[in-house]
């Protein structure tokens, strides 16, 4: 869920100071996107069944589900880091992510005990709850929340250097640097210089490269710009965007590359707009406001349980001689269910609580310093 409060700022006070719904709504079909990509079509590298296979055309591309969120999270992490202390920007960011990491993760951790060793699972759990880039997690989805604590680590650091004053500058950086990075491959794969070409391609998939930023910090950039209105930037992370989806698209070279690229770009269209009349769509469908806030809390939950539960799910029903689109519909329903019951009773309530605790061991940090220094 996003709401802007004293948006008064330059370049963004036409914003209205409520719930932005195009985001929570946006933020919602990304992760139906990722879900019916992986429970549909990905099947953890099984690929579609006979069955299923004919809706891949439709949910092959759900994968651009992700650089949506990272769109989004930029444009959330660049708004709410005006202003902020860093250990609340700290407390707000771990208090948003680890209650549903502790519950997704061990809940995903029961269900692949159907198969896999107490060791394994063990193994895996750990690296998941301490957000290991490298895996194995319990569940492949979590890769990504590796690359946003990176981000998040990029504010935090320019909040303890200069009260966040460089944030925007630094983010643009970045922005620039990894779309240098995808117009290089673009400029070497037209080219046909295959060295250079081979060697970028490679750096594509390490882990390592990916922690830098330089592969997916053009869409945290992009929505740093969005909310500042930087037209020049935008084109630039825009453009740059479109060639990194072309790239990923490779890997499934049987559909064209021009889904995810046109899904992608109407996410952008739609952040734009919600952001220009977000005060009219307030007024026309304030009824719909709650419901589409409600459906932006439970996208995270959705994301972190859906694809190692949702496919035991599959399997179940399968053992008991349910068929494949039933099956898949029905795992579907069902880890909405779990990710709504997440989303709306169980987080409010650990955040809320995760987020007490770790104030007031903040602020009884400087009474423990003048308790030592007496």
């Amino acid at each position: 869920m996003l709401v802007l409060k004293d948006i008064n700022k330059e370049n963004v006070a036409r914003i209205s100071s409520r719930q932005v719904v195009g985001i929570d709504l946006l933020r919602f079909f990304a992760s139906v996107f990722v879900v019916f990509f992986h429970l549909q079509f990905w099947r953890n590298g099984a690929g579609p069944t006979e069955s299923l296979s004919q809706w891949s055309v439709a949910t092959w591309a759900g994968w651009v589900g992700v650089e949506i969120f990272f769109v989004i999270s930029g444009f959330v992490i660049a708004y709410s880091i005006d202003g902020i202390k860093p250990s609340k920007f700290f407390i707000n960011r771990f208090s948003r992510l680890y209650p549903s990491i502790i519950l997704c993760s061990l809940m995903t951790s029961f269900v692949l005990l159907s198969n896999s060793s107490v060791y394994d699972v063990g193994n895996r759990l750990f690296k998941t709850l301490i957000l290991w880039p490298y895996g194995p997690s319990v569940d492949v989805v979590y890769w990504t929340l590796s690359i946003e604590v990176i981000f998040y680590a990029l504010a935090f650091a320019t909040l303890v250097a200069a009260n966040g004053k460089y944030f925007n500058l630094i983010l643009r950086l970045v922005g620039l640097a990894s779309a240098s990075f995808w117009f290089a491959r673009l400029g070497f794969d037209m080219l046909g210089i295959e060295s250079f070409s081979a060697v970028l391609e490679r750096l594509e998939f390490s882990r390592a490269f990916q922690a830098t930023l330089l592969y997916h910090g053009v869409y945290f950039a992009l929505g740093a710009a969005l909310l500042k209105r930087e037209t020049f930037y935008t084109s630039i992370f825009v453009v740059a965007g479109c060639v990194e989806l072309f790239f990923r698209s490779h890997q499934f070279d049987q559909y064209s590359p021009l889904t995810p690229i046109v899904v992608w770009l109407l996410s952008v269209v739609l952040i734009i707009v919600s952001l220009k009349y977000n005060s009219w769509i307030h007024a026309r469908f304030s009824g719909w406001t709650r419901i589409i806030r409600q459906l932006g809390l439970i996208t995270y939950p959705l994301y972190l349980i859906h694809n190692e539960v949702g496919l035991f799910i599959q399997r179940a029903l399968a053992g008991f001689g349910v068929s494949e689109t039933p099956a898949f519909a029905a795992s579907f329903v069902l880890v909405l269910a779990i990710a709504t019951i997440i989303g709306l009773f169980y987080e409010p309530v650990a955040q809320s609580f995760l987020k007490k605790v770790l104030t007031g061991f903040a602020e009884g940090i400087p009474a423990r310093k003048r308790g030592l220094q007496n």
